[in-house]
């Protein structure tokens, strides 16, 4: 069996790293200080150890670097590291560009828990990636799901 052929390829960040100000760091050490102190006050040991663990996860989360990972795209979908996108699974695409710096491709898969795949397009041309993935699916652009607005927000 033959290979899909590779339409284009490119590198880039696996997401777009935000500095944070001390700001952040105390906002989810509150935020989880106020978990722990409800847990405490309900006697539920659960929601002290799901505050505890929940706010150190966030926080490592929240200082990761980003890995520069390599896109491709394919006769048949969109490649993202290991992972392939087929167009078959797929409802439609947009491109948001967000500020001067940030430029995603968006997909919308039919998966239940990861309908929408954000990736970063790097230095690559929008509009030639618009043309490639336009032969495969429709472009249709729908609003910024919540947890996009609170990542935002959140300066995640």
């Amino acid at each position: 069996m033959d290979q899909p052929k590779i339409l284009l390829k490119w590198q880039a960040l696996e997401f777009d790293k935000r500095e944070k100000t001390i700001l952040w760091d105390i906002g989810v050490v509150f935020f989880a200080f106020l978990f722990v102190l409800w847990g405490l006050l309900k006697s539920d040991v659960t929601l002290v150890a799901a505050a505890l663990f929940g706010g150190i996860a966030f926080w490592l989360l929240g200082k990761k670097e980003p890995g520069v990972i390599t896109f491709a795209l394919r006769e048949d979908g969109v490649q993202m590291g290991h992972l392939l996108y087929r167009y078959a699974n797929m409802e439609s695409f947009w491109i948001l560009k967000d500020g001067d710096t940030t430029c995603e491709l968006i997909l919308h898969t039919n998966h239940f828990l990861n309908p929408l795949v954000h990736i970063n397009l790097g230095n690559e041309d929008e509009e030639k990636i618009r043309k490639i993935v336009a032969n495969s699916l429709k472009q249709k652009e729908e609003p910024h799901p919540l947890t996009h607005v609170l990542a935002k927000l959140f300066h995640y």
